[in-house]
């Protein structure tokens, strides 16, 4: 009876995991519907370098979108940087431009109201791309550096 018990409960654990990760990626496919975005999956285009020291670490890349966001090259993507228990997931929000372009002075109060935690992103610049993401903290959950779909759509359309 234990033994089937832990399976029962293996089994309803991954299929939580797999709800999660399928419910997340029909939102990112329906944000790159929304803003007229192409939905590329789990590549990045090859014109997106990244030299940033602690995303040089990535591992994987999902949810890949690429578009434009007024006349700017838009890449957002989720990834996870490092290996094993010391590994994170990011959501990462790359801009084709040399400054910074996101989060104008007229959509700040809107960014704010929409995310609270807003405070912690870091803005990186990595050869032609200006990247927004949160950085490495000493502690937090695994999926909590994953931006919210709002939060990550806010943040693209305030690309000035």
């Amino acid at each position: 009876m234990t033994t089937f018990f832990l399976i029962l409960v293996i089994a309803l654990v991954v299929m939580a995991v797999w709800w999660i990760q399928e419910r997340r990626s029909r939102a990112m496919k329906n944000l790159a519907t929304h803003l007229g975005f192409h939905y590329l999956g789990s590549v990045l285009p090859k014109s997106l370098s990244i030299r940033d020291p602690w995303l040089n670490q990535m591992t994987a890349t999902w949810n890949v979108i690429d578009g434009e966001r007024n006349g700017i090259r838009v890449i957002a993507f989720d990834c996870r940087i490092g290996y094993g228990k010391g590994s994170r997931l990011r959501t990462v929000v790359a801009a084709k431009a040399d400054h910074n372009v996101f989060g104008s002075q007229t959509n700040h109060d809107l960014l704010r109201s929409i995310t609270a935690d807003d405070d912690d992103l870091s803005v990186s610049q990595s050869g032609d791309w200006i990247l927004l993401f949160r950085p490495k903290q000493s502690f937090e959950l695994k999926i909590s550096g994953l931006m919210d779909i709002d939060a990550l759509e806010m943040h693209i359309n305030s690309i000035a």
